[in-house]
This record gives C-alpha cells, structure tokens and sequence, in this order.
C-alpha cells in the first residue's frame, strides 16, 4: 500500500504527477502558512518557495502548532520559514522547500517568479495588496484566505478572467491588532485554501473563482459575493486588464 493510494482513486496516477511536479508559493508562515503547508506536504506537493520575517512567539501557538516545540523549549527564536520548511520535510522528504525570511514586497516578490500558483496567507491589508498586484502582474494564480474570530473567507482569483483582489477589497483599512483568532477556524480556511490550490493544479473549475466567500462559523452561514472587474482598479488598469 502506498501513501497516496485513497488519493489514486480521485486523481489517478497522472493528477498525482501533477501534484508532485506543481511549484507552490506560500507567502506567510503563520496560521494560514502552516496548515496550507501541512496539507499540500502530505498530499504530495513536491516543491515549495515560502515567505515569512517572523519568529514565534507564545501567542501564535493557538492555531500555529508547528511551532508549540520550539517556542515552549526556550531555544534562541529561529524563524518561522526556517522552522516551516523543516516541518514539510518531516511529512515529505523527497521535497524541494526553498523558504526566505524575508517581508514579502517588490524588493523580494522575485523568489516566486518560478511558481505555478501563489497562497495568500499574510495578516495584513497592505502585504494581500502588494501580493495581488505581483500576482496579476506575473498573471499567476492566486487564492486568498483570511479569518477574524468565527469569520472565515475564501477566494481565488486568475488574473484576465476574474476580478482581482483589489477590485473585490477596494480599499478596507487595515485590521486592529491584535486579530482575534481562533485555531479551528484557521485550520478549516488554511485547509480549504490548500484544497483550492489542488483544485488549480487538476484544472478542476471552482466556484470560488471570482467569487469571494464569507463562513460564519458561529451559525454556518455562508455568504457567496459575486464580482465584476472594477473598470477603475488601479490594479487591473496598470496591467491593461480592465
């Protein structure tokens, strides 16, 4: 028996290869990078570029159990990618992580020209902003997930045939701090997140395309919002999308 034999039975041995040979982008190592990571490293993903400036910290360990050994050990701080991408080569030897710690933007956005498909796991407005546009620039895929407390939302956005981040934010301000988080909930959209990216790399169609999904986990009330391309993006314009 083999690792990815009940997976065999939905993708066959060629959607498998796709997998292996896919290049994932993970910008941010936090909760949404860690169970993103963890869920593409054991279903098989071979080759990895992640991005995070951070080290942990106590208050991350709620919904970023990578990290619960290191920080409880009292170990000089390592950083997040670094101890990241040791935890993919823990569930997936046979790998390729490359991982920076870096702050993600114009200065750094290059390590991911080489990837297939690009994950949106960053807790701030301004990095999902600078991510968006590096995205539609290179025209790569991009899904994006976020959380605050019991909301969960969710989309995907393929840069010429749906609306573009931008166009579906406009410009909401940046989040106070600390974002109340709780870990199921991180867990749930970082899985869903990692099932999307699935999803593009089988060229299997999804409703989140274009279509930014709200989960209130409190009562289950899911609201899909449909988007149109903002004729006035900046972002769409600057790229000659709109």
């Amino acid at each position: 028996m083999g690792r990815y034999d009940r997976q065999l039975l939905v993708f066959g041995d060629e959607g498998q290869e796709r997998i292996w040979k896919a290049k994932v982008g993970i910008v941010g190592c936090g909760g949404l990078g860690t169970n993103v990571s963890t869920a593409l490293g054991v279903a098989g993903v071979g080759h990895f570029v992640i991005m995070d400036s951070d080290v942990p910290e106590d208050t991350n360990l709620n919904r970023q159990y990578v990290f619960c050994r290191h920080v409880d050990s009292r170990e000089e701080s390592r950083p997040k990618a670094e101890l990241l991408a040791e935890w993919i080569l823990g569930l997936n030897p046979k790998a390729d992580v490359e991982y920076h710690v870096s702050r993600f933007g114009e200065d750094t956005w290059s390590v991911f020209d080489d990837c297939d498909i690009l994950v949106d796991c960053l807790d701030s407005i301004e990095g999902r902003m600078v991510l968006n546009r590096y995205a539609v620039e290179k025209g790569k895929p991009l899904v994006h997930g976020g959380v605050h407390a019991f909301i969960g939302e969710i989309t995907v956005i393929i840069p010429g045939r749906t609306p573009c981040l931008k166009c579906m934010m406009g410009d909401i301000p940046e989040p106070e701090r600390p974002l109340p988080s709780i870990g199921s909930v991180v867990t749930t959209i970082g899985s869903m997140e990692a099932t999307e990216v699935l999803k593009l790399i089988l060229d299997r169609s999804s409703r989140t395309e274009g279509t930014f999904l709200s989960i209130d986990f409190e009562d289950w009330r899911v609201t899909p919002v449909h988007f149109k391309r903002d004729p006035g993006c900046p972002v769409c314009r600057r790229f000659g999308l709109s």
